[in-house]
């Protein structure tokens, strides 16, 4: 069966994005994945993907803080892989997400799959008192920390944005390691540091679009996990699938999407995502809506 996550990322301003988890828990997908911001401001000059502004409203969207929205899921589930779009690492303190992390892992009996990245909104960062200019480094550092304190009890660590010494943290993860996943572009300084402390790539919109790039990225990564003398085989590498729209304009176009799925699968792909995004109004104006599209996505991935 394809490994399908399904990216909820915002649905309305309720707690529907726990029942599409749990729906596509049902239905068997492989993962759900949930978006974040904590806030955003009204400059949103620096939106970086392609189609700008009028691309979801920069994502100014009703997201749930997906800790606790990741928990919830984690203890409503029972086999689905537990994710993010993006999880913003840099604007949490190393230790606490260590600690949120390892809670979402226990709640769910090993299935948490986190996948970082650094975001894009100077006013968020500034709103949390957390450094623009160093996120890269943050990210970076909060990474090696949330290793350390999953890998040794007591757990020792020391970096430029944050140390500690002899410190405890339990409980431990249920899985002996947390995978990874990191949702930056491919270039041979971002697949260093997958291949130095994560588990995969998250490519991204702008990358999925192209089986060149993804070709490319694939490669890229791999040859950087062998360099760090990692199992090539064992990077995880998760995409996007295409958006296509009927021709009436009433849905997805399900079969065309999954049309895509060898190809992709052959440029190294080996997990994909799709989405349930935006209000509940448009394509699904009900709960039932979803449970059938989830429904019909899941029956492609036995396909395919």
């Amino acid at each position: 069966m394809t490994r399908i996550t399904l990216y909820i990322g915002h649905a309305d301003e309720t707690d529907r994005p726990l029942h599409i988890a749990q729906i596509a828990d049902k239905a068997g997908l492989y993962g759900v994945a949930v978006g974040e911001h904590v806030a955003l401001g009204s400059d949103l000059s620096n939106y970086p993907y392609e189609g700008g502004l009028a691309h979801g409203d920069a994502g100014r969207k009703p997201y749930l803080e997906p800790s606790v929205l990741n928990g919830a899921i984690a203890a409503t589930t029972r086999n689905i892989r537990i994710s993010n779009c993006i999880l913003l690492a840099p604007l949490r303190p190393a230790v606490l997400l260590a600690k949120q992390l390892t809670t979402i892992d226990v709640l769910s009996r090993g299935r948490c799959e986190p996948c970082f990245g650094t975001g894009w909104s100077h006013e968020e960062y500034a709103s949390l008192n957390v450094d623009y200019a160093a996120r890269r480094r943050i990210l970076r550092d909060n990474i090696a920390a949330c290793r350390a304190l999953w890998e040794t009890q007591p757990a020792s660590f020391a970096s430029d944005s944050v140390s500690f010494s002899g410190l405890f943290q339990m409980p431990q993860p249920v899985q002996k390691r947390i995978p990874i996943l990191l949702g930056v572009k491919a270039n041979h300084k971002n697949a260093a540091l997958v291949a130095e402390l994560c588990d995969g790539w998250e490519c991204g919109p702008d990358d999925s679009n192209s089986l060149d790039r993804l070709r490319e990225g694939s490669a890229l990564y791999r040859e950087a996990f062998a360099a760090a003398g990692r199992d090539p085989a064992e990077l995880k590498v998760r995409a996007h699938l295409p958006r296509f729209l009927k021709p009436d304009g009433s849905g997805f176009d399900l079969e065309r999407i999954f049309a895509a799925v060898p190809a992709m699968r052959a440029a190294g792909v080996t997990e994909f995502a799709t989405g349930v995004t935006g209000r509940l109004e448009g394509f699904f104006g009900s709960m039932a809506a979803i449970e059938d599209h989830i429904g019909r996505i899941a029956e492609l991935a036995r396909q395919y």
